[in-house]
């Protein structure tokens, strides 16, 4: 066993030592709710009796019991949130960053997977599914959680038509099919909205299919189109039929493979894209439904003549995982940064090394790790 495999194994075991604790106080907090509602019940009856002097009834009241009783059942969720926690078999691990990072070569080297289960990709984002990695001894496959009509409606096509401005949205997927657009505006992300609104308008008889909102098993060999945008050789050689798009009909994959390093086999991997894409509420989609279910964020960003600085794409990435810490103290425990070096420019590196430091100290969303390491 290694240095890092029992590390681990002594975070989940320590972990485990506070269930107890934490199982008799998600208990407590329940059955003082259940006796505030007794309460509430009990001041309910007094005040309709027929025989109680009216205003002893009108003096039954508790104007703050309905704020007493919600404290207490949100302090009940919180534990039970934490007792979860603490049950994990894994230590859940989400991996970000914007594209060309090497975010997707990182997720690549723990997980053994290659291009078709986590593709990279020159100068686009490629990586159009939220994906949840782990290590299985035998099993080789995905479990794909997808959309249904309603879902896909709400959760790509309202935010879209949101961005842009557009009337109220289709509220069926006949409505998407036949509704139409105007041209591509002159502002650059506008258009670059649009366009993929079009896109995937234009596509949907090759995954409308596949809005059934079930989960689909696909063997990893096979699971590129639902997970990935289409590369531009894709686009060119479909010419005018059209680029199928099975990835818009999925919420998110669950893959299960053999991890190349075995003293990582108890951590999880969280892959979220998404962060500096065009797409509307992108970002917000892929850390939505993940508060409290990742144990910290490795965010990848690459020293390069156009990336060994912080911008707003980074800021505003940063601010959105500090939504998913729940229970860290600070994001500065929760968010680390890897550091991908360009061993050429090492000057770079260094330019890079203290922004993040400097954007840490000044109290910005954003932290750094103690020693950046490269990928």
């Amino acid at each position: 066993m290694s240095d890092i495999s029992r590390a681990i194994d002594a975070l989940l075991e320590a972990r485990l030592r506070q269930l107890p604790a934490v199982e008799r106080e998600s208990a407590r907090w329940k059955t003082l709710g259940e006796r505030l509602d007794e309460l509430d019940t009990a001041l309910a009856d007094l005040r309709v009796h027929t025989t109680l002097d009216p205003d002893l009834a009108a003096s039954l009241t508790a104007p703050q019991l309905p704020e007493i009783r919600a404290g207490a059942a949100e302090a009940a969720d919180s534990f039970r949130t934490i007792a979860a926690r603490f049950t994990r078999p894994t230590v859940n691990l989400g991996v970000s960053g914007a594209a060309r990072m090497g975010k997707s070569t990182l997720l690549q080297s723990v997980s053994g997977l290659g291009d078709q289960q986590i593709p990279t990709g020159h100068g686009i984002p490629v990586t159009a599914v939220r994906s949840r990695i782990f290590h299985s001894p035998t099993v080789r496959r995905a479990e794909l959680e997808m959309h249904s009509p309603e879902s896909f409606l709400t959760e790509v096509i309202v935010p879209l038509h949101t961005a842009l401005g557009l009337a109220a949205p289709p509220r069926s997927l006949t409505e998407f099919a036949a509704w139409k657009y105007p041209k591509a505006d002159e502002e650059t992300r506008k258009r670059l909205l649009l366009t993929r609104l079009r896109d995937l308008q234009s596509a949907l008889p090759s995954y409308e299919h596949l809005l059934t909102g079930g989960v689909k098993s696909v063997p990893l060999e096979e699971i590129r189109p639902y997970v990935a945008y289409p590369t531009s050789e894709e686009i060119k050689a479909a010419g005018t039929d059209g680029v199928p798009r099975a990835y818009a009909a999925v919420r998110e994959a669950r893959i299960k493979c053999p991890f190349s390093h075995e003293h990582v086999a108890r951590i999880g991997i969280v892959d979220l894209p998404g962060l500096g894409e065009v797409t509307a509420d992108a970002e917000q989609r892929h850390v939505d439904g993940l508060r409290n279910e990742v144990d910290a964020v490795l965010v990848v960003k690459r020293s390069s003549d156009t990336s060994a600085f912080f911008d707003e794409t980074d800021t505003s990435g940063m601010s959105l995982l500090d939504r998913v810490r729940g229970y860290v103290r600070s994001i500065g425990e929760f968010t680390y940064v890897v550091h991908n070096i360009d061993p050429d420019k090492p000057h770079l590196a260094e330019d890079l090394r203290g922004i993040c430091c400097a954007t840490s100290t000044a109290g910005r969303p954003t932290a750094s790790s103690p020693s950046s390491k490269p990928t």
